[in-house]
C-alpha cells in the first residue's frame, strides 16, 4: 500500500528572490521592443502564443522597452507586439527550451496596427541572458539519436566529460541505474535528476525512481554548470527531462525494435577464444497517441506505452550427487587421480590411542547405512537433479547441464494531461508507471535453484500548475511523488521449509518464507534463502513566484521533500558441509582424498553456519530549501543573476529509534575495569534525539553569474555557487544478531555435535538482538559499524567562465573554463577507524607477541576473550572492538576539478543539427565516490588520506563527442531533386543519417599488493614502484599493458607508495561511434512511416577493459576482456506515425 504523502509546513521568505533564469520545467522568452531609431517603445502590448495548444499570456512593455514572460512551457511561440502608430509584428517558430531564457527583440515599423509584419524567429542559439553551460536536445533529436535499449539518459552523453559506471553494474533494464553517470568532475549520481522539474531520485543511493519512455520526452536538458538560486542538493550538474503534452490536433505513432545476435558482431575476447555470439533477442515495441480532448481548445492529453521483451539464454553446468551417492553408496565416488575417496563414520571419533589428535572408522563398503540418515539432509539431497551428462573422469563432477534463459518483461505506460483553463492559469498532471521484471532460468527446479528474479514496480506522479495574476506575477506549484519498489524473489519464495524436514517449532523463527540456503563442498550449493523487500519513496512539494519589476525579475520560493526507505533484507539460516567430518583415518586433519560433502549432508553433520535475525528499518530523510534572486538587466547588454539558497538535509530518523552512531570520545564503561584509557562505543537515538547525526542548519549556497554582450554576435558568461550534494548514514547495530550453529562439540571441528545435528541445528532456538539495551558495550569484543554523529555537510564549489560567439543565424562557437573544488565530501566504504597507527609499524614482529590480556574474563568471547593477546590488539585506538568499520558516510574528502571546454552548435531549421564538444580537463581527489560499488578508494592509511590524492577515478584528460542528425537534402521539397516522382522520390528521398562518436582518453587504473598489513587493520597495500614512467609502455598490447618489472611487492611492515589511482596507466582510449540510418516515407500528408537501422559500436572497435593490476596474479599486466561497450550491435526498428 502507498502510504500518503506527509508534508512539511511550507515557509516561504518574503524577499527579494531568484530569477525567471531559473526554472525547474519552463522556461523565459524576454526582449526590448524599439522602434526604427532603436529607442525604446514603452506601453506595447507583447503576447506570447503556444502554437500548439493556443494558449496566450499578455503584457505591457516598461518604460526601457521590456518585456518578460516567465515560467513558459516548453514549446514553440508566436511572439507579437503592437502599439499605436505602428505595425503590429509577428515573429513565429520562436523554439523555447527548458530552462531557457530565449532573448526576442522586436522592432516595430512605422504604420497602422491593422499592417502586420510577419517574420520567422528562426533558430536562436546564442545564450545572451544565462550564465548556466547546458545543452538541450528537442524532441525530434531525442527520437533521431541512435540510443541503445531507447534508454533517454543515455543521451546525456553527448556532452564531452559525461563518464558512465566503470564496473558493469548498471542494467539497462532498470530504471535505478539510468543516471548513474558523472558530469562536470562530479561523482556520479551528484547531479541533480529532475523530470518534468520535480526531483526523481531515491534517497539511499540516488537512483532514478521512474524514467520515462523515448516516446514520452519532449525535450532533455543537460547542465554542466548551473548557478540559479532555484536548485539544490546536488554537486552543480542537473538533467533536466520534460515530458511531452498534447495539442490542437490528434497524433499518434506506433513502432517495432528488434535485436537480435544474427545481426550483432561477435566480441574480441570471444573471437580470441574461438567461442561463438551468445544468443540474444530483444523487441520493444509501443506507440503514443496525443490530441485535444472533446474537441476543447484548452484540454488536451497524451499517453504512451512501451513494452520491452529480452531473452538472455544461458547454460549451467554444475556438480551433483550421483544416483549411489543419494542412496548412502559412495563404492563409486573416487578422487581426481582414481583413488577412493574413503567416507569415515564421523561418530566413530575418538582420541588417538597411539599419538595426538584424533581417530575415525571407514563405513564397511564405503556405504553409509539408511538408518544413519538425517531425515533433514537426506531429503535436501533429493533436490539435487538426477545426472544427465557424462562428468568428468572419477570424480563425476560437472555431470549436469542445463540450459535457461533469464527474461526480462518491462511494460511502461505515461500518461499526461494538459488544462489551459484559461489565461491565469494552467495546469498539467502526468503519471509513469512501470512494471519490470527480470525473470531468472530454472536449472534445478523445485525451488532449489540459487538465483533471484527481479521484480520492480515503480511509479511517478506530477501536478504542477501555473498561476498569473497579474503580467507582471507568476506563481507556480508543483507537487511530486515517486515509489520504486525493489524485490528480489528467491525461487522458494512462500514455500514452508517443513518441506525438508525441519520442524515447525524451528522454521516458526525464520524471518523468510524461503528454503534455507546449503552449500556442499565440491557441489553445487542449493536454494536462495534471502527475502527482499525495499519499498523507497520520494514525495515533494515546492512553489516558485516571480515578480516583474521593471528592470528586475525577482523570484523566490521553496521546496520540501520527504523520503522513507523501508527496508525488509531477511535470510533463512545457512548450513555448510564439507568433506571434513567424513574424512579420516586422523580426524584431526582435513583430507584431500577422503570424506565427502553429500555424506556429511546425508548424515546431518554440518562444518558450520548462522541464522540471522535482522530489523526491517523504516527510515525517513527530510529537506528543506529556500531561496532568493534577483535577475537584473542592467542595460541591453549585461545582466546579472544575483541569489542565496539556503538548505537543510535533516538527520534521517527510524520509526522504531533504531539507529546508533559511533563516538570516538565518549569514555567506555570499560575503562574502569581494565584501568585502559578506552575511549569510543555506540551511541543510540532516543525518542527525544531520534536524529542519526546533528543537522545542519547552517547551509547558505550563494549563487552569481552574468551574462554581458560584448557585441550583437559575441557574449562573455560566467558564474560561481556554492552546492551540497546529497548526504546520507546512519547504522542499526545492535538490531541484528546471528545464532551460530554448533554444528561440533567446542566448534572443535572434528566431533559432531550429536544433539545439533541438522535435523536440530539450534535446540536454544535463536539469538535475539539486544537493540539499545548494552548502550556503549554494544558489539564490544567484535566489530563495529562506525557512523560519526558529527556530521558536517558535504559541499562543491563551482565556477566557469566562457565565451559564445555566433559565427552565422544557427551557428555557434563556445570556448570557455570550468572548475569545481569539492571539501568535506564522503569517504568511500571500507575505511578502517581501528587500525594500527603506522607509528607501531617500526616494533616490526614485536607486534604479534602474546602479551597479557587486560580484557580477559571481561569479554567472554572472541579473539579478545583469551588469557594473551598480540600486543598490537593492545595499540589499536579502540582496544575493546576488533575493529570499527567505517561506513560511507564520514565525510573528509576533498576533491579538485579544471577543463577547458570548447562546443560548436549548428542547427538548420528542418535539416542538420549538429553538437560537437571537446573537453581537456584534469580531475583530482582523494575518494571519487561514497558507495563502493564502481571503484574501491579504502585508504591504504587511515591516519593520512594525503597518500591517496591522486587523479580521480573518472579523470578523462581528453574527451571528443560528435551528435548529428541530418536529414539528406534530397527529394521532393528539398534542394536537390526536388521534382522527383513520387515513385523515385520513395526510393531516394526522405533519407535520414543521426549519429553519435565519442572519442577519449581512457580511465586509470589502480593497483594493488597482497596486504601483509590486514592482520593490523590497514584496509588496502599498494605496491612499489620506483619510476612511475618507467612503468608505462609506449603502445600498450593486451598481453603487455604496462611494464610488471617496474613494480614490486612492499616489505612485510611497509606501506607501499604506488599513487592510488595511475596518471600514465589506462584503460584503452575510447573509440565509439553509433549510427543510425534512416529512411522516411510519407502518403496522404499526415501520414509518416520511418525504418531505421541502428548500429551501436558500428566500427566493432574493441574497448579494452581493466588490466590486471594485483601484482600477485599470473595475469598481472595482461589485459583479458573488453568493456561492457560490447561488439557491434544492430537494432532495427519500424515506426508508423500519423
Amino acid at each position: 500500500m502507498i502510504r500518503k504523502p506527509a508534508w512539511a509546513l511550507c515557509v516561504l521568505l518574503l524577499a527579494p528572490v531568484e530569477t525567471i533564469w531559473g526554472q525547474a520545467f519552463t522556461g523565459t522568452i524576454t526582449g526590448i521592443v524599439t522602434d526604427p531609431n532603436a529607442a525604446a517603445v514603452p506601453g506595447a502590448m507583447v503576447r506570447a502564443r503556444n502554437e500548439s495548444t493556443n494558449e496566450v499570456r499578455t503584457m505591457i512593455t516598461t518604460g526601457e522597452g521590456l518585456y518578460v514572460f516567465s515560467q513558459l512551457p516548453p514549446g514553440t511561440y508566436e511572439i507579437s507586439a503592437e502599439t499605436k502608430g505602428f505595425r503590429r509584428t509577428v515573429q513565429t517558430g520562436a523554439a523555447l527550451r527548458v530552462n531557457q531564457t530565449l532573448e526576442m527583440n522586436i522592432t516595430l515599423q512605422l504604420g497602422e496596427v491593422t499592417q502586420v509584419v510577419e517574420v520567422s524567429a528562426g533558430v536562436t542559439l546564442l545564450d545572451t541572458q544565462s550564465a548556466n553551460r547546458a545543452v538541450t536536445l528537442d524532441k525530434q533529436a531525442v527520437l533521431d539519436l541512435p540510443v541503445n535499449a531507447r534508454n533517454p539518459f543515455q543521451l546525456v552523453h553527448v556532452n564531452a566529460g559525461v563518464i558512465a559506471v566503470r564496473t558493469g553494474i548498471s542494467q539497462a533494464t532498470q530504471d535505478q541505474n539510468h543516471n548513474r553517470f558523472s558530469m562536470n568532475g562530479g561523482r556520479g549520481q551528484a547531479g541533480l535528476t529532475l523530470i518534468d522539474g520535480v526531483p526523481a531520485s531515491a534517497v539511499d543511493w540516488g537512483g532514478l525512481i521512474a524514467s520515462p519512455s523515448v516516446d514520452s520526452v519532449q525535450e532533455v536538458n543537460i547542465q554542466r554548470n548551473q548557478f540559479d538560486a532555484q536548485f539544490g542538493k546536488s554537486d552543480g550538474t542537473a538533467v533536466n527531462m520534460i515530458t511531452r503534452g498534447g495539442s490542437n490536433d490528434f497524433h499518434g505513432s506506433v513502432f517495432e525494435f528488434l535485436r537480435n545476435n544474427a545481426l550483432d558482431a561477435n566480441s574480441w575476447a570471444n573471437n580470441r577464444s574461438g567461442l561463438r555470439r551468445p544468443v540474444f533477442q530483444r523487441h520493444q515495441m509501443g506507440g503514443t497517441l496525443s490530441g485535444p480532448i472533446w474537441k476543447s481548445n484548452r484540454l488536451y492529453f497524451f499517453t504512451a506505452y512501451e513494452g520491452r521483451r529480452e531473452g538472455n539464454p544461458g547454460t549451467n553446468v554444475s556438480s551433483v550427487p550421483t544416483a549411489l551417492q543419494r542412496s548412502g553408496d559412495f563404492s563409486q565416488t573416487f578422487n581426481n587421480n582414481g583413488t577412493q575417496a574413503v567416507i569415515y563414520n564421523p561418530f566413530t571419533t575418538r582420541p588417538n590411542p597411539e599419538g595426538a589428535g584424533f581417530i575415525r572408522d571407514p563405513f564397511p563398503g564405503n556405504r553409509i547405512p539408511t538408518n544413519m540418515f538425517d531425515p533433514v539432509g537426506s531429503k535436501i539431497v533429493s533436490f539435487y537433479p538426477n545426472p544427465n551428462t557424462q562428468g568428468d573422469p572419477f570424480t563425476n563432477a560437472r555431470n549436469f547441464a542445463a540450459a535457461g534463459k533469464t527474461v526480462t518483461s518491462n511494460d511502461r505506460v505515461d500518461v499526461r494531461i494538459d488544462w489551459a483553463k484559461s489565461e491565469k492559469i494552467s495546469l498539467f498532471g502526468r503519471v509513469t508507471k512501470a512494471w519490470q521484471e527480470n525473470i531468472a532460468p530454472v536449472y534445478f527446479g523445485n525451488g532449489a535453484d540459487t538465483n533471484f528474479s527481479d521484480v520492480n514496480p515503480r511509479h511517478q506522479v506530477v501536478i504542477g500548475a501555473t498561476w498569473t495574476p497579474t503580467p507582471t506575477w507568476v506563481v507556480n506549484l508543483l507537487v511530486g511523488s515517486g515509489r520504486w519498489r525493489e524485490n528480489q524473489v528467491s525461487p522458494s519464495q512462500g514455500r514452508n521449509a517443513t518441506e525438508l524436514g525441519f520442524s515447525q517449532s524451528l522454521v516458526s523463527l525464520f524471518q523468510a518464507r524461503t528454503f534455507p540456503g546449503v552449500s556442499a563442498q565440491g557441489y553445487t550449493s542449493l536454494f536462495n534463502r534471502r527475502f527482499l523487500n525495499v519499498p523507497r519513496e520520494t514525495h515533494n512539494l515546492q512553489m516558485n513566484v516571480t515578480k516583474e519589476l521593471g528592470s528586475h525579475s525577482l523570484k523566490f520560493g521553496w521546496l520540501g521533500e520527504v523520503a522513507r526507505l523501508n527496508n525488509t533484507d531477511f535470510n533463512t539460516p545457512q548450513f555448510d558441509f564439507t568433506r571434513g567430518l567424513t574424512s579420516g583415518p586422523v580426524a584431526s586433519v582435513a583430507s584431500t582424498t577422503s570424506g565427502d560433502a553429500i555424506a556429511s549432508l546425508l548424515l546431518g553433520a554440518g562444518s558450520g553456519g548462522t541464522a540471522p535475525i535482522a530489523a526491517a528499518t523504516a527510515v525517513t530523510a527530510g529537506y528543506h530549501g529556500l531561496y532568493v534572486q534577483d535577475s537584473w538587466r542592467f542595460n541591453r547588454r549585461l545582466t546579472l543573476h544575483l541569489g542565496l539558497r539556503w538548505e537543510v538535509q535533516t538527520a534521517r530518523t527510524e520509526r522504531f529509534n533504531r539507529l546508533n552512531n559511533f563516538n570516538p570520545d565518549v569514555a567506555s564503561p570499560l575503562a574502569q575495569r581494565t584501568g585502559l584509557p578506552l575511549r569510543g562505543g555506540l551511541e543510540f537515538v532516543t525518542p527525544q534525539n531520534r536524529g542519526a547525526w546533528n543537522t545542519d542548519w547552517n547551509s547558505f549556497a550563494p549563487r552569481f553569474g552574468l551574462a554581458f554582450k560584448l557585441t550583437d554576435k559575441l557574449v562573455l558568461r560566467g558564474g560561481y555557487g556554492i552546492f551540497f550534494p546529497q548526504t546520507g548514514g546512519g547504522t542499526n547495530q545492535g538490531f541484528a544478531t546471528t545464532t551460530t550453529w554448533v554444528s561440533t562439540n567446542g566448534g572443535d571441528g572434528i566431533n559432531p555435535n550429536r544433539g545439533a545435528l541438522l535435523s536440530n541445528p539450534f535446540p536454544n532456538g535463536f539469538n535475539q538482538p539486544a537493540g539499545s539495551s548494552l548502550g556503549l558495550l554494544t558489539q564490544v569484543g567484535d566489530s563495529v559499524n562506525a557512523f560519526w554523529r558529527t556530521h558536517p555537510t558535504s559541499y562543491v564549489q563551482n565556477f566557469s567562465i566562457d565565451f559564445q560567439y555566433e559565427l552565422q543565424k544557427g551557428m555557434v562557437l563556445e570556448l570557455g573554463y570550468t572548475g569545481s573544488q569539492g571539501r568535506k565530501l564522503l569517504f568511500g566504504t571500507g575505511q578502517q577507524a581501528n587500525q594500527l597507527n603506522p607509528q607501531f609499524l617500526s616494533l616490526g614482529a614485536q607486534l604479534d607477541q602474546p602479551v597479557d590480556n587486560p580484557f580477559f574474563g571481561v569479554i567472554q568471547s572472541g579473539v579478545l576473550a583469551g588469557r594473551t593477546v598480540p600486543r598490537q590488539r593492545l595499540l589499536r585506538p579502540f582496544p575493546q572492538f576488533t575493529a570499527v568499520n567505517v561506513t560511507g558516510d564520514v565525510p573528509g574528502a576533498s576533491s579538485s576539478f579544471n577543463a577547458l571546454v570548447i562546443r560548436y552548435n549548428w542547427q538548420i531549421s528542418g535539416g542538420l543539427n549538429l553538437l560537437t564538444t571537446y573537453q581537456w580537463s584534469k580531475a583530482i581527489d582523494n575518494a571519487s565516490e561514497w558507495q563502493g560499488w564502481e571503484v574501491s578508494d579504502t585508504l591504504r592509511n587511515y591516519y593520512d588520506n594525503s597518500l591517496d590524492r591522486s587523479i580521480s577515478s573518472h579523470d578523462l584528460p581528453q574527451s571528443f563527442v560528435n551528435a548529428l542528425v541530418y536529414e539528406l537534402p534530397v527529394g521532393k521539397g528539398r534542394k536537390f531533386l526536388s521534382d522527383l516522382h513520387p515513385v523515385a522520390d520513395a526510393l531516394l528521398g526522405g533519407w535520414q543519417i543521426s549519429s553519435i562518436t565519442r572519442f577519449s582518453s581512457g580511465l586509470p587504473l589502480q593497483f594493488t599488493s597482497p596486504n601483509t598489513l590486514g592482520v593490523y587493520g590497514f584496509q588496502v597495500q599498494r605496491p612499489n614502484v620506483a619510476d612511475l614512467k618507467a612503468a608505462a609502455v609506449p603502445n600498450p598490447k593486451p598481453d603487455r599493458w604496462f611494464n610488471t618489472a617496474a613494480f614490486t611487492r612492499p616489505g612485510t611492515y611497509e606501506i607501499g607508495n604506488m599513487t592510488r589511482w595511475a596518471p600514465n596507466i589506462r584503460f584503452g582510449p575510447t573509440k565509439h561511434g553509433d549510427l543510425a540510418i534512416l529512411k522516411n516515407f510519407r502518403w496522404r500528408e499526415r501520414w509518416k512511416a520511418q525504418f531505421r537501422a541502428e548500429m551501436f559500436n558500428f566500427t566493432n572497435t574493441p574497448q579494452f577493459g581493466r588490466a590486471n593490476t594485483d601484482i600477485s596474479s599470473g595475469d598481472f599486466g595482461r589485459v583479458t576482456g573488453t568493456t561492457n561497450v560490447g561488439p557491434r550491435n544492430i537494432q532495427l526498428g519500424l515506426r508508423v506515425q500519423f
